[in-house]
């Protein structure tokens, strides 16, 4: 039994068919491993955006933090 799965890449759409799940799971294993560091945080990024848009879930405001020194009194 065949199994397929699609793959936007870029500005192009990729179908990869695959006779087994461990065969597909070498496939993707190399993808990531040729893919740069940059192209996988984006991809992450991506993925996190997609999910909360599709969610609606609403961006957190960022943590900030300030280093105070304290006196010595």
């Amino acid at each position: 039994m065949l199994k397929g799965k699609a793959m936007k890449s870029r500005d192009k759409l990729t179908v990869r068919k695959f006779r087994s799940f461990e065969e597909e799971r070498k496939a993707d294993n190399q993808m990531y491993r040729e893919m740069a560091p940059k192209e996988r945080v984006d991809l992450l990024l991506a993925l996190v955006k997609h999910h909360n848009e599709t969610n609606g879930i609403e961006p957190r405001l960022k943590r900030v933090y300030r280093i105070v020194k304290l006196s010595s009194s």
